[in-house]
């Protein structure tokens, strides 16, 4: 009677131990999902379809096909004031109103950190002023895209983004950075694009590692 236990015995391992998946949707992703949005002040309810078992089908939220892992969260705020010539445009009344009221504030939790299969993140465009670069981005070492522009980021920019050695493209512009440069980012060989207009910041530029940067 003990041999077709014995024999289903390592298949049951497998069940207990795998990741529980809700509806099409990893519990623990969607439980990071939901942390990570209870830390944010969300004006324009870009966030408003939250909700629910099956976060792949959340606004702005892109899971894998095949393996129903979140990828991709793309959370740009729709309304831009940045028109390609590095100026803001605050003659523009209703632009920065529309802007203002679908920007995210508040703190970006580290409960992404969950989310191991995520290759791109982009928060670019909102407001979250005097915030310091959230450092736990550095460990998501997955990310080939990474887009933190003109959302108000403040300090030093950490010199731990050469862990993300995948990273293809970066963008840091238009933040309130201080500080050098880390010459650290020259280590990203396969940064495709990187982007640093529009921050107060001392070069010299480091030297990259990449031949085809743009």
């Amino acid at each position: 009677m003990l041999l077709p236990f014995i024999v289903l015995l390592p298949f049951l391992v497998i069940i207990l131990t795998s990741p529980i998946i809700a509806n099409g949707c990893f519990e623990v992703e969607r439980d990071a999902l939901l942390t990570f949005k209870a830390g944010l002040h969300d004006p324009g309810n870009l966030l408003i379809t939250w909700h629910g078992p099956n976060c792949c089908t959340w606004s702005g939220v892109i899971c894998d096909n095949i393996t129903e892992h979140v990828v991709m969260l793309n959370l740009r705020n729709p309304y831009d004031l940045f028109y390609g010539d590095d100026d803001w445009d605050l003659d523009d009344i209703n632009g920065y109103s529309n802007w203002e009221s679908h920007a995210f504030t508040g703190e970006i939790d580290p409960s992404l950190l969950s989310l191991r299969h995520l290759t791109h993140l982009d928060l670019s465009n909102h407001f979250f002023w005097n915030n310091s670069f959230p450092n736990f981005i550095c460990s998501l070492e997955n990310l080939v895209y990474l887009n933190l522009s003109f959302s108000s980021f403040g300090g030093l920019i950490p010199h731990e983004l050469e862990n993300l050695s995948r990273l293809q493209f970066l963008d840091l512009g238009g933040s309130s950075f201080t500080g050098l440069i880390p010459p650290q980012l020259g280590n990203l060989s396969d940064l495709h694009h990187l982007s640093l207009s529009a921050i107060d910041i001392y070069h010299p530029f480091p030297v990259l590692a990449s031949d085809n940067l743009s």
